[in-house]
């Protein structure tokens, strides 16, 4: 049986974080993976039969606290993990910042095409130094992140600096969620912040394919760490080891 890969997350105040972890371990018959419960959220991706993981996803939204969450699914060649695990975290995703919502500071690809070529805008990556040498936008800044917190450790030691240049920032990551936790924080230090839609493949129609480098195949399906790369002539047109590009 084909499996199947999806991943989702969603900030939403949590009372009893541990509740909803055991909840969830209830769902995820058949299912293998791993889901972060926190306060703030939860962030998971998981894969299986296509079956369970509508079981799991229909379940999970009948909850008001989750409803209308994004699952972004791809297929997968072999199964990317050994097992399932949820846990309760601090986090959903560890960056030591603390969530609020950001207000004002997502852009539509036509946005974003107008706003990464201007002269006062910095362009941040905000992922890892990995992914960032895959495939990023033309211009683009890598703030240099082995770990999720090294990306405020950098945007704190250069926040005055862009404001007194007269700087705006344009940030985008894999799936939203970075660039969700960080952005009301970054508004916070008094930046002028942009994110390209969450939910939205930052690799688009026309212009903006041909300012990204590889065609950004890492901001759709990223590999487990122990994944083998395909060869050369695979990556540059988007297949994968492991789970083929998402369907949007």
């Amino acid at each position: 049986m084909p499996t199947v890969h999806s991943s989702f997350y969603k900030f939403v105040a949590l009372d009893d974080p541990a509740a909803v972890a055991a909840g969830l371990r209830a769902l995820g018959n058949g299912l293998l993976g791993s889901v972060l419960v926190a306060h703030e959220g939860l962030n998971g991706v998981l894969a299986g039969p296509d079956e369970a993981l509508d079981a799991f996803e229909r379940e999970l939204t009948l909850d008001p606290r989750f409803a209308g969450m994004a699952f972004k699914r791809s297929a997968c060649r072999t199964p990317p993990f050994a097992r399932l695990a949820i846990h309760v975290k601090p986090e959903v995703v560890a960056v030591g910042v603390p969530y609020a919502p950001a207000v004002g500071t997502q852009r539509t690809p036509q946005e974003w095409r107008e706003l990464i070529a201007r002269d006062d805008v910095v362009v941040l990556d905000n992922r890892n130094s990995f992914e960032y040498r895959l495939g990023h936008f033309a211009g683009a800044v890598d703030p240099g992140v082995a770990n999720f917190r090294d990306f405020p450790r950098y945007v704190a030691e250069h926040a005055a600096e862009w404001k007194a240049a007269g700087k705006e920032v344009a940030m985008y990551c894999t799936g939203g969620i970075r660039c969700e936790k960080t952005a009301a924080w970054m508004q916070g230090l008094g930046l002028t912040v942009h994110e390209l839609r969450r939910r939205h493949p930052p690799i688009l129609p026309g212009h903006a394919r041909r300012r990204a480098r590889l065609a950004g195949r890492v901001f759709r399906v990223r590999q487990p760490h122990r994944a083998r790369y395909p060869p050369a002539a695979d990556r540059h047109h988007g297949r994968r080891g492991l789970c083929r590009r998402a369907r949007w």
